[in-house]
Parts: structure tokens; C-alpha cells; sequence
């Protein structure tokens, strides 16, 4: 790695010494290239003195007596998607408030322990909710993802207020098809008759309180199931202030995208008609035994699946984050991650992706057709262009930081 560390300290300086590194890496094998360039992240990172995670879990005792609030997803702890980390993110919110909040999600083995102030309990399985319910009492119950049918059932059983925090049209149906927007969406959820569709329907029947995550979310929420959603927009950590100003290692176009819904078509094409460019993609799911094979091949050796790396390792390398969602992404972290960080994103405009990405030179309408990102690319990787759209940027993340604020309200009655 001394070779490595040689680039990276010239690079710092202002001299692009990744040339040669880009070079030997697309002649390593899949694995090989892409330890290295995880290493490349986590050096940067580490470099500026990226903070340790908060999300750690430590042993804790049974805390006695009436919760304030209890979160139940199928997941919570290992965060998993960004559903998880925006339920966390509200958690510790309300910890930090001196409120009592406890969660319980599906994990290996019978557990308890606490993570940023959160009791945690991991349990087997969603059958058992009404048993543990019984055991731990809270007075409201915040529901979601997989686990929301199950758990609503349960509090309905026990005369537990609930709210359902809407988080996916996944959710709703099992396929929308060609659906996109909200009238087509609510459309077919009105006309599905299976089972997640009328699960779904029972759960947001039964809530004192639906919560969207966009106003897309809400607008859905109202046509397919005739119910007004409160909107509360998902959190993301504040960047360190290294990470606004950008190392000038940050030479790579970075995706959050490792699925078909997520774009990893779009990016792959992408690679092919940019080969001069590194792209880089990170997320929590791997990549098909199919798109592996494709590393392989020369055509897209210049891009590397990361996996997951903590927030501020993934964005270390990134000059441009692409979000090219094929579906009807309801809000999309990644976006408000890279524009706060003064990252210039071009995301599909589907969703409610437009209402933080608010700039019509940063969106692409013809977001399943590869060659409207290539054209718009074209001119985006220039560094020229890219200092163009800095203005575009500031305001987006502006924006982000205004709906932010209409937060507090709501969060504030989760727990009255």
C-alpha cells in the first residue's frame, strides 16, 4: 500500500496522482479492486478524523416501568436501509428530550441492549409481538416496513394507540408496473386484492396517526387509502466540516445503487460510455452473480462495488453523486447526504425526489433510458460545469434544511 499512500499525499497536494492507481486497478481482479478502493475511502476518512459511529449496542438492564414510546420494524439494529435510519434518527431525537423509547425488531437471538440511549429488543419473530407487548409497557407504538401488519394487529388487540410511519410503496403492492406517480400508484394499490395490499389497507385503518416521508408519500397516502398522512422528513447526520469543503482525492462519480430499482442498470451502462471515469458504488445489498461477472469484463473495469462504508467514508472519493432510481423513490437519503456535504447530485426525477433535489438541471425526467445520463453527464463531469451548478446545490440543500424544520411539531406530539 505504500504505493497508495504516496498517490493519496501527492494528490492532497494538488497533484493527480490516481491516474496510475485508476490504471492498476482495473487490471486486479473484482475483489482485489475493490479492497483497494474501500481502502482509498476509509484512508481519506480516517485521515480527517471521521467520528466513530453512535450506533453501537452495549449491554443494559431492564429499565422498569411504562415506556414513552415503542418502535417496532423488522429491522432496527444493525440499521438496514434508510427506513431504519430515519426511525433511529427519530429515536435518539427523543432520547436526547429525556424521553423513554424502546424498539424490538427481528434479530438472531433473544436479546436486550441499548444503542444511543434506544432499548433494543431482538426477537425471533413477529408472531411473538403480542407476548412481548404484554411484557413491555409503553403508551404508543410506532409501526413500519415488514413487521407493521403484525404489530398493529397486536396493538389493536391491547388498545395501544399506534402510529404507522409509511415509508414505501413497496409496502402497498407487490408490483406497480409502469406506475410512477401518485395517481397511478393509488390507482392499482385501490385495485390490488392480495394479501400485502389489504395487510396494508387494515394497518392504516386502524392508526391514530399515518406519517409520510415526503409529500409524494402523503399525496399517495390520500388517493390509494382515502387518509391524511402528517409528512416528516428523514434526518440525516450533519457532515463534518471537512467533508463541505472536499478533498481533492474526490475524483469519482459515486451511486448508492447495487439493485435494478436502485439504477445499477443505468450505471453500468454508464461506466461503458465513460471509461476514463471511476464509478463507485456503494449500498446495503451486493451485486447479482450477473453483474459480477461483468466486473470482470474490460469494458467496466472502472467500476467498483464498495458494500456499505460508514456516511462519511462513502462520499470521501465522490465529485458527483448519480441517483438514477427506477421506481417511485419516496424520498431517497442519498440526495439529502450529498447536497449537504456541497455534492452535486443528478437524480431521476421521480417520486419525491424533486422536492429536495429542486433544480430542473439536476434531475433527469427520462430517467430509464441510459442515454439521457449520458448526455446530461457529458457535460456535468467537467469541473467547469460542475462549479456552475454550486449555486444549484446551496439551494437544494437549503431546502432540505427548511422542511427539516417543519419536523419539530410533529415530533413533538409522537411522545404527548
Amino acid at each position: 500500500m505504500s504505493l497508495v499512500r504516496l498517490s493519496l499525499f501527492r494528490t492532497s497536494a494538488g497533484v493527480d496522482s490516481l491516474l496510475p492507481l485508476r490504471w492498476i486497478s482495473r487490471w486486479l481482479k473484482p475483489p482485489a479492486r475493490a479492497r483497494l478502493w474501500r481502502f482509498l475511502a476509509l484512508f481519506v476518512a480516517r485521515r480527517h478524523g471521521m467520528r466513530r459511529s453512535r450506533s453501537r449496542a452495549s449491554g443494559s438492564a431492564p429499565s422498569g416501568g411504562c415506556f414513552d414510546l415503542l418502535l417496532v420494524s423488522d429491522a432496527l439494529f444493525p440499521e438496514r436501509g434508510g427506513g431504519t435510519r430515519s426511525l433511529m434518527q427519530v429515536a435518539r431525537r427523543l432520547v436526547a428530550a429525556g424521553r423513554k423509547v424502546a424498539g424490538v425488531c427481528q434479530g438472531p437471538e433473544r436479546r436486550r441492549f441499548t444503542v444511543g440511549g434506544i432499548e433494543i429488543h431482538w426477537i425471533p419473530d413477529g408472531a411473538e409481538l403480542a407476548g412481548f407487548m404484554r411484557a413491555t409497557p409503553a403508551r404508543r407504538m410506532v409501526v413500519q416496513q415488514a413487521w407493521a401488519p403484525v404489530a398493529a394487529e397486536a396493538a389493536r388487540a391491547a388498545g395501544l394507540p399506534y402510529w404507522y410511519f409509511a415509508r414505501s410503496t413497496e409496502e402497498f403492492i407487490e408490483e406497480s408496473g409502469d406506475a410512477f406517480d401518485e395517481v397511478q400508484l393509488a390507482t392499482a394499490i385501490r385495485a390490488a386484492t392480495d394479501a400485502r395490499a389489504l395487510a396494508t389497507s387494515a394497518v392504516v385503518a386502524g392508526a391514530e396517526r399515518v406519517v409520510a416521508n415526503s409529500r409524494f408519500m402523503a399525496r399517495l397516502m390520500r388517493g390509494a387509502f382515502g387518509r391524511e398522512a402528517d409528512v416528516l422528513y428523514p434526518e440525516v447526520d450533519e457532515p463534518m466540516p471537512w467533508e463541505k469543503r472536499r478533498d481533492p482525492i474526490a475524483r469519482g462519480i459515486l451511486a448508492v445503487a447495487t439493485t435494478n430499482k436502485k439504477g445499477v442498470g443505468i450505471m453500468f451502462e454508464l461506466a461503458k460510455a465513460f471509461p476514463r471515469e471511476q464509478f463507485l458504488l456503494c449500498g446495503f445489498k451486493p451485486l447479482t452473480r450477473y453483474r459480477n461477472m461483468l466486473l470482470d469484463e474490460r469494458t467496466v473495469r472502472n467500476i467498483v462495488p464498495l458494500g456499505r462504508l460508514p456516511t462519511p467514508a462513502t462520499y470521501a472519493l465522490a465529485k458527483l453523486v448519480l441517483v438514477p432510481s427506477q421506481w417511485p423513490e419516496p424520498f431517497g437519503r442519498v440526495n439529502a447526504e450529498a447536497l449537504l456535504r456541497g455534492i452535486p447530485v443528478l437524480a431521476s426525477r421521480v417520486g419525491g425526489i424533486p422536492e429536495i433535489v429542486t433544480d430542473e438541471s439536476l434531475l433527469i425526467a427520462d430517467f430509464k433510458n441510459p442515454e439521457a445520463w449520458a448526455e446530461r453527464l457529458r457535460d456535468l463531469r467537467r469541473p467547469s460545469v460542475l462549479r456552475a451548478v454550486r449555486p444549484a446545490v446551496v439551494e437544494s440543500a437549503a431546502t432540505y434544511s427548511r422542511l427539516l424544520g417543519e419536523n419539530e411539531a410533529l415530533i413533538g406530539h409522537l411522545v404527548r
